[in-house]
């Protein structure tokens, strides 16, 4: 399941080179503007962007999509509850 995840980012339309024109992560940008740092989308890109699963294998990009996701539930959820 962790080694499609690089194929699902890729077919979404984060790709190595940045956003894939005509695809879904390209409509979720054109509705979000500018994207801030820290954000899920831009962690997502990060992965996209760095080839993550491709270059470290299957158990790295593991780590990294734990480690990003916390990240992104934690930027996302901050701002709750104050």
């Amino acid at each position: 399941m962790i080694g499609a995840a690089g194929g699902i980012l890729t077919g979404l339309g984060f790709g190595s080179a940045g956003i894939v024109g005509g695809t879904v992560a390209a409509g979720i940008q054109a509705g979000i503007g500018n994207v801030v740092a820290g954000s899920a989308f831009a962690a997502l890109q990060a992965l996209g962007a760095a080839g993550i699963f491709t270059t470290v294998g299957i158990a790295g990009g593991a780590v990294a999509l734990v480690i990003g996701g916390g990240y992104a539930g934690y930027k996302i959820f901050k701002g709750f509850g104050n």
